[in-house]
């Protein structure tokens, strides 16, 4: 079995979703218009749904507004233009979906073989570049177009893999004139990865230019909530997701690190070490540049984990925090806002308005809260009402 083939099945063991067909009461769900669409969880745990909303920053929303059974396996980073998609592999298609009075589905096309949920990269308002499948060290790359809903381009390139161990998407972000991938090469049994490796490839026909590593961390990036990004100056930064729950070496620390502008290297001389900075704490990947060498993460509290349990999306287990970090003082600052449960997969946003959203999955309650860099206060902004959890926040601006 490939290894991102082993990881999604561990993030998602206890979150698998069984696609139901709409009845005539959802087809009858009500038209809503928004900026944002939420992905929660039902209250029975087994399906999804989405529901748009305008305004993410106050009053509340209720699932039973919400449009149930449209998706199975996973909504992907691919949004705006008031669309965002999906890669099913239950019923196996690639699905657009476009706000109009309502959500609905507007155009599909059939998944490619061996598919696997994996690092993507916006190359424009009509093209996203993602990695379909990995194979060996052969790496699958496709382009689709999302106005068309077609592929407008394929093709794969190939990276070495010691004997034992199998490799894995973390991220992909271009970087001038070229792409840099990061991946994961892990051992295929235990599935710990020790270092954290890029890929450089040209940004216009993604062949393999030259390899980078890196043994200060490990677990370059995040596939499924795609964490790598620029800074106003060029520089290109992602997370290094160390902890357990991400199939990596907890002992190693969680952090971030940097490929200069126009570079094709790792960059020796920076590391920020975020364990040291929340309390040997991790990174879990959700996070978003919010400008001025600014990140609004994720971090989970490994003192509250039960029993291995990092994803916990079904759980009790309230065991996520969230922090600002400040890439150039290499400080941390944690937000006043509740413990969140489950959502390690959960990506925050960044509004129109300037503002960083993001999720919390309260004892109390499913909420988004709200972050202004402009004066460093938290808020509770929109209350969800009756979902087991919301799941995560798009913006279709």
């Amino acid at each position: 079995m490939k290894l991102t083939t082993r990881i999604i099945a561990m993030l998602f063991l206890s979150a698998m979703i069984t696609f139901s067909a709409c009845d005539d009461d959802d087809d009858a769900a009500p038209s809503v218009k928004g900026n944002y669409v939420l992905e929660v969880r039902s209250t029975d745990g087994n399906t999804m749904a989405l529901h748009p909303v305008e305004d993410i920053t106050t009053g509340e929303a209720e699932i039973s507004d919400a449009y149930e059974g449209l998706f199975s396996w996973y909504v992907a980073d691919w949004d705006g233009n008031k669309s965002l998609f999906s890669a099913d592999i239950d019923p196996g298609k690639y699905t657009k979906y476009t706000l109009t009075e309502g959500i609905a589905i507007s155009q599909q096309l059939p998944l490619a073989d061996n598919y696997t949920p994996s690092a993507n990269l916006k190359l424009d308002d009509e093209r996203v570049w993602y990695v379909r499948n990995i194979d060996g060290g052969t790496i699958y790359w496709e382009i689709l177009n999302t106005t068309s809903m077609t592929i407008v381009d394929d093709g794969s390139f190939e990276l070495s893999v010691a004997e034992g161990k199998e490799l894995g998407a973390g991220f992909a972000m271009t970087n001038g004139s070229n792409l840099i991938f990061g991946y994961r090469e892990a051992d295929a049994t235990t599935y710990v990865d020790e270092q954290v490796k890029i890929a450089v490839l040209d940004g216009t026909t993604y062949e393999l230019k030259s390899t980078d590593a890196d043994t200060r961390s490990c677990g370059a990036g995040n596939a499924y909530s795609q964490g790598a990004f620029k800074t106003e100056n060029g520089d290109v930064y992602f997370p290094t997701l160390s902890f357990a729950y991400a199939g990596n070496n907890p002992d190693k620390p969680s952090g971030f690190m940097r490929v200069k502008s126009n570079a094709t290297v790792i960059d020796d001389a920076y590391f920020l070490n975020v364990k040291e900075k929340v309390g040997g704490n991790s990174l879990t990947g959700p996070l978003v540049y919010l400008g001025n060498n600014k990140v609004l993460a994720q971090v989970v509290r490994e003192d509250l984990v039960e029993g291995g349990d990092y994803w916990g999306v079904l759980s009790d287990v309230y065991q996520n925090e969230w922090y600002v970090i400040d890439l150039s003082a290499q400080s941390a600052t944690k937000l006043d806002v509740p413990l969140s449960r489950g959502n390690g997969d959960g990506n925050p946003i960044l509004t129109s308005n300037g503002l960083g959203a993001f999720v919390v999955n309260a004892a109390d309650g499913n909420y988004i809260y709200t972050y202004d860099p402009a004066n460093g206060e938290a808020k509770k902004g929109l209350t969800y009402i009756g979902a087991n959890v919301i799941y995560k926040i798009h913006n279709i601006e």
